[in-house]
């Protein structure tokens, strides 16, 4: 279990800026061969992916992170994996500015996979892709999200997730708080907060 604990987290401490472009190199989280795996309460920024799972993952789940910032894709997911579950996340900037590259990125035989009560998020407008499947070993694209519903309506998944802008405290200087007035507070099942830190306090 990769887990942190968001109360004792004010922010994230590496900014954003002065180079936008900076976007680091390697996942973040790099899981292969691992079952029963939970990714929980982070709030994870850079990377070339945040997030890849590979050679016979079972029973992933990702939930309650707050993932900002990467090269290719957030989550890249080569198969074979046998279970792999996202909810109650904040994906926010998928791919570095020039590149549409979309959220999630599903290579061979990943089954099981699920995402839903998620918040998506970028500022540039050309970014609005969810997800993308490939075939394995040829890399051929089999179907694209090209925006949320587009998404829903090829995969099924996602069916109560949004894209909204979060409101972070301040984007440019790396806190990933929510302010007051963010959609992300109270959006999930039974009322949960998404993201991976505490909704603020009134």
């Amino acid at each position: 279990m990769f887990e942190t604990n968001p109360e004792a987290l004010a922010g994230l401490a590496k900014p954003l800026v002065p180079n936008e472009d900076d976007y680091g190199c390697g996942p973040l989280r790099e899981p292969a061969t691992t079952y029963y795996v939970s990714v929980r309460g982070n709030r994870f920024w850079g990377g070339a992916n945040n997030l890849r799972f590979y050679d016979g993952c079972r029973n992933v789940e990702v939930s309650h992170n707050t993932v900002v910032k990467c090269n290719f894709f957030h989550v890249t997911a080569y198969g074979p994996i046998d279970g792999i579950r996202f909810h109650h996340n904040i994906w926010y900037l998928p791919c570095s500015r020039p590149k549409n590259n979309g959220n999630y990125l599903i290579r061979g035989d990943v089954k099981g996979f699920e995402s839903d009560c998620n918040l998506y998020f970028s500022p540039y407008d050309h970014q609005k892709k969810i997800g993308t499947y490939q075939e394995d070993g040829t890399r051929k694209v089999l179907k694209v999200g090209e925006d949320l519903e587009d998404w829903r309506k090829k995969t099924g998944q996602d069916m109560h997730s949004f894209w909204a802008d979060p409101l972070f405290v301040d984007v440019a200087n790396g806190d990933f708080r929510l302010r007051p007035g963010s959609p992300a507070i109270g959006a999930g099942k039974n009322g949960a907060t998404l993201g991976g830190a505490p909704a603020p306090q009134n």
